[in-house]
């Protein structure tokens, strides 16, 4: 009888190179031969790590990177993400901006020509320490509109203006055109891959200066909320849900469930399929628990309505409580199509599975004496468990003692440094903060705080700790649950997802961050009039 260990080397790592990274481990662990193999296997090695990273591979047949060098370039990006090393450092003059953006890799900034509209953007492609690149900077000084608001996609050349809402009709009707140009973010024309470059919607908003929206696009799926800015509690709930092929212009969804005073506060898209918002009511003495609700746009009810699949309920508020705001935040978008049509020019670059959904929560009391900020977050592979491979569930409310306590992590955010307006603080796993801080001579410091929710690697890294004794004093690594007396809830509020935190002081006071896959933008007020954005390269 042939015994598998009797196989030429070679054969049994071309064996083992089947299993998935975490059998690779175990096989470790199996016998002397098995170790050794494994060990000396550059390419096992690397498919351990992408997998403990939650990573995928750049382009294999590449000569650019040899399996060898990823292995290295790997090991150096994790490691320095959990000290919080930089290899890069640069610092170019701020842009007078309102709006901005972080996707793929480009940031994108609009200012004012005037106090009134924003007409222009520019765009910064991030350094790189990885590909050993600098800052790339294009401008469109002027689009030929009056943009409310953008977002983009670089991986499709994509760029989405919101265009400032046009009553049609007599004000008293409040009939507001809203218009969405689809754009090449290279040229600034007509985006080529669409037959509508301009998608126009006619909807009925209470006041069309005052209305905000969320933006966000997976795939050929462009999705757009309608967000009414409450001034006063008392006012007419108007958000509304869109979402269109940007490539075809057809609508495929139109989500106005009753209003209620329930508002929709947020949206993301979980897949290509799958929309997930936050809902509660702006009442103190509600009897809806705020929650998130799932929704299937490609099973729908009836044309165009979407089908609730999934609702998960948040702990139960205090008497004389409400929630304000309910804001949902993941990036990037899991778009499986987009990473098939990557220029790969990057070794590795984050798996669609590799998603934290983060969500900020701010409660208010009814004498409105002060706001309550609270983080919650949540792997959304725990949300999705099931749906993706179309399975039924028995129920479709999840109460929040079936699902809150074991898969999520609540903190208080009572600091609520987060900048409005640089909302980029979450990429795969990890999310960012920036604290103020004061020397010992008493001028302005800040430090960098990462939340990092790898559970995979977390866990290595405690055993390895454990077997080596070593100490990593900028890194706090928690497994253990914790348990909250919050007064702004019914109940204590248990959470026991893993993370570990990192925290250290920046090379320069920052009073706000965003963090893409291999960098963290900061602002720098250099003085009161002045500012720089500061790039800090993994």
């Amino acid at each position: 009888m042939i015994s598998l260990l009797n196989l030429p080397e070679e054969t049994i790592t071309l064996i083992l190179f089947v299993l998935d990274f975490e059998d690779i481990q175990q096989c470790k662990r199996v016998c002397r031969l098995f170790n050794t193999i494994i060990s000396q296997s550059y390419s096992l090695q690397y498919k351990v790590e992408l997998g403990i990273a939650g990573l995928l591979d750049g382009d294999p047949e590449s000569d650019t990177y040899t399996v060898a060098a990823r292995l290295e370039e790997l090991k150096i990006v994790e490691y320095n993400w959990h000290h919080l090393q930089f290899r890069m450092q640069r610092s170019i003059p701020s842009l007078e901006s309102t709006l901005y953006e972080l996707v793929g890799g480009v940031a994108g900034f609009g200012g004012p020509e005037n106090k009134l509209y924003v007409r222009g953007l520019t765009f910064i492609e991030l350094p790189s320490a990885v590909r050993g690149t600098t800052e790339r900077i294009w401008k469109h000084a002027d689009l030929g509109i009056n943009i409310r608001d953008f977002t983009m996609a670089p991986i499709y050349d994509l760029l989405v203006l919101v265009e400032v809402p046009r009553l049609t009709g007599p004000p008293s009707l409040n009939d507001y055109e809203v218009n969405i140009h689809l754009r090449s973010m290279a040229t600034g024309k007509a985006h080529p891959g669409t037959s509508t470059p301009v998608i126009s919607q006619i909807t009925r908003l209470e006041n069309g200066d005052s209305c905000g929206f969320f933006i966000r696009i997976i795939e050929d799926r462009l999705g757009l909320l309608y967000h009414s800015v409450m001034h006063d509690l008392d006012e007419e709930i108007e958000d509304q849900l869109y979402i269109w092929n940007w490539k075809t212009g057809e609508l495929l969804c139109a989500f106005d469930p009753p209003k209620e005073q329930i508002r929709i506060d947020s949206f993301i898209f979980l897949s290509s399929r799958h929309f997930i918002v936050s809902r509660f009511r702006l009442d103190f003495n509600a009897s809806f628990t705020p929650c998130f609700e799932i929704y299937d746009f490609c099973d729908a009810v009836e044309p165009g309505q979407p089908k609730l699949v999934r609702s998960y309920q948040l702990p139960a508020l205090a008497e004389n409580v409400l929630t304000y705001r309910m804001l949902l935040r993941s990036d990037p978008a899991p778009d499986n199509k987009g990473i098939s049509a990557l220029p790969h020019k990057r070794p590795f670059f984050l798996g669609p599975t590799s998603r934290l959904l983060n969500v900020e929560i701010v409660l208010i009391d009814e004498q409105r004496e002060r706001e309550h900020y609270y983080m919650l977050f949540v792997h959304i592979s725990s949300l999705l468990d099931g749906l993706i491979d179309g399975e039924q569930l028995e129920e479709v409310l999840v109460p929040w003692k079936d699902w809150g306590p074991d898969s999520t992590r609540m903190i208080n955010n009572e600091i609520h440094n987060n900048s409005v307006g640089w909302v980029c603080y979450i990429y795969g796993n990890r999310y960012v903060q920036v604290l103020p801080t004061m020397s010992i001579d008493g001028s302005f410091e800040s430090q960098l705080v990462i939340y990092d929710f790898n559970r995979i690697s977390l866990y290595r890294d405690l055993q390895n700790r454990a077997e080596l004794n070593e100490v990593n004093s900028l890194s706090m690594i928690k497994i253990e649950p914790t348990v909250h007396i919050w007064p702004q809830f019914q109940e204590h509020i248990r959470t026991r997802l893993p993370y570990r935190i990192i925290h250290r002081c920046t090379p320069l006071p920052l009073t706000a961050v965003m963090i893409e896959e291999e960098c963290i933008l900061g602002l720098h007020q250099r003085t009161d009039s002045e500012s720089n954005i500061v790039f800090l390269c993994i």
